[in-house]
């Protein structure tokens, strides 16, 4: 074969490679949505693969974690916001808060504006194209876990033990909650979620449950604990819901993940199925809505855990 046909050869297959491998994502991205979406309540999450971070943004003892289209965000111990897609194929800072504590809790709304809570500086810090600023210094203690719904932010103040609801410009919605270990009251609640139901979940951590209100803020009901002892749920940090309705359950001192039906009914844990997979000490669990993929922020493995929904 002449040098002349083989270039031209060569370039043929290329470009009938490329197009191949076009078409191939074109027709598998439907498929690619929902091969790691939960099918039935008993399908159990599955280990896929974990995410490190790369030589410019290792992940640091990674303490909160939030998926949006398709992003991953996660924030480290050294005060920095890491970004990077669902496969971890590339990382870039996007908030640096280097010099303060661990960042515990993140969340964003439908703009693109980042929300970091900072127990440090009595506040949350908010973050956007115009760059950052404080939000509800007035009204928060020691701000940990944020949860956006609805242009509201929900955070959990361990300052005076209550959730407290902000809207967007800062001002005093509601707070709830208080000091202690009855119904609706709290000891270092860390995780807040609000269902597709309008109920609020609150990790009361140090009280070992998880407690459940109605949109109206009013007290339902704890979770049921499951019926063996050594799965007894210890300490609940963080708290995420799945598209079947779902309710996972990040536990940090045992390093399981318990999970109930949207009935509240005690299903299975996950986290420690296999050498490799064990979680250890993790703090945040964020579930990615379009494609089932549920990423856990491994704290102690600096890593964040990727599990498949089924």
């Amino acid at each position: 074969m002449s040098k002349r046909l083989l270039i031209i050869a060569t370039v043929l297959i290329v470009l009938g490679g490329a197009g191949f491998t076009t078409y191939r994502y074109i027709q598998g991205e439907g498929e690619y949505n929902q091969v790691y979406q939960p099918g039935t309540v008993t399908d159990q999450p599955r280990w896929l693969y974990p995410l490190e971070g790369d030589e410019s943004q290792p992940l640091i003892s990674p303490m909160g974690v939030i998926v949006d289209q398709g992003r991953i965000y996660s924030t480290r111990a050294d005060g920095r916001v890491v970004s990077t897609d669902r496969e971890g194929r590339k990382y870039r800072e996007v908030v640096n808060m280097s010099g303060s504590p661990p960042p515990p809790s993140i969340a964003l709304d439908e703009d693109g504006r980042i929300y970091v809570s900072s127990a440090s500086g009595k506040e949350v810090r908010v973050f956007g194209p115009d760059g950052g600023a404080g939000f509800g210094a007035d009204h928060l203690l020691i701000p940990i876990g944020l949860h956006y719904h609805q242009g509201h932010l929900y955070i959990t103040d361990v300052g005076d033990h209550k959730v407290k609801i902000l809207d967007l410009s800062g001002r005093l919605v509601k707070e709830f909650g208080g000091a202690g270990s009855a119904d609706g009251k709290f000891s270092y609640q860390n995780g807040v979620t609000v269902g597709p139901n309008g109920k609020i979940f609150v990790a009361d951590s140090n009280n070992g449950r998880v407690q459940v209100f109605d949109r109206d803020y009013r007290y339902l009901e704890s979770l049921p604990q499951p019926a063996s002892d050594k799965d007894k749920v210890l300490h609940p940090r963080s708290i995420a819901i799945d598209k079947l309705g779902r309710i996972h359950v990040l536990d940090t001192l045992r390093g399981l993940v318990h999970v109930y039906s949207a009935d509240h009914e005690y299903l299975f844990n996950y986290g420690q199925e296999a050498a490799g997979t064990h979680l250890r000490f993790p703090n945040s669990i964020s579930i990615d809505e379009k494609t089932g993929l549920i990423f856990v922020a491994d704290r102690s493995n600096n890593r964040l855990a990727v599990w498949a929904g089924k």
